[in-house]
């Protein structure tokens, strides 16, 4: 167990110190139109025309996608990465910095695109996503034999599912490919 830890922290200096700077959300960006596609028409209408907090927003590629997708009034993006943040900033959003793995932020509506994984107290995280938002919507990776390169710890779809509705409460599941996408409201 100690050796996957080591490996999970070395990779996550790697995406953070290289893969960040010199590629920003490159691999991720490029597989991300066939969910968007997925979700487009299966966003349950209490879910349109919030106040969005892209919890994790990356370079901001997806953001500006989940805006759109969403019908967000407004939107901000929340990145760990400066390197990432100011990328984002670049394509016109606001961001601010901030580590998910030491504070949530409050809003209407929390969307957590591919983060849970990456962080090391994930029932903590989803815990406090519950405290400070009405509404959230998350798109996780199911673990599978290439998660090793994504640097996250995925889990299997029941050990996502126990998670969330453990944490949060009755959530609604979608799975696509290798995705799992879950809604939930107060």
């Amino acid at each position: 167990m100690e050796f996957i830890n080591k490996l999970t922290r070395w990779q996550k200096e790697i995406r953070m110190k290289i893969g960040y700077p010199l590629l920003g959300n490159l691999i991720a960006n490029l597989h991300s139109k066939k969910y968007f596609d997925f979700i487009a028409d299966k966003i349950p209408p209490e879910f349109l025309n919030r106040e969005i907090s892209d919890l994790g927003c990356g370079d901001g590629f997806a953001t500006r996608k989940i805006k759109s997708l969403f019908k967000a009034k407004s939107i901000k993006g929340y990145e760990v990465s400066k390197y990432l943040a100011n990328k984002a900033k670049k394509r016109g959003l606001e961001i601010e910095l901030l580590d998910l793995g030491k504070e949530i932020p409050k809003g209407e509506m929390a969307v957590v695109w591919g983060v849970i994984h990456h962080l090391n107290n994930q029932e903590e995280a989803l815990s406090k996503i519950r405290s400070n938002f009405n509404y959230a919507v998350f798109n996780e990776p199911i673990k599978s034999f290439w998660a090793f390169l994504d640097g996250g710890e995925p889990l299997t779809e029941p050990e996502w599912k126990n998670l969330f509705n453990k944490t949060l409460g009755d959530c609604m599941f979608l799975k696509f490919k290798d995705n799992l996408f879950v809604f939930w409201k107060k």
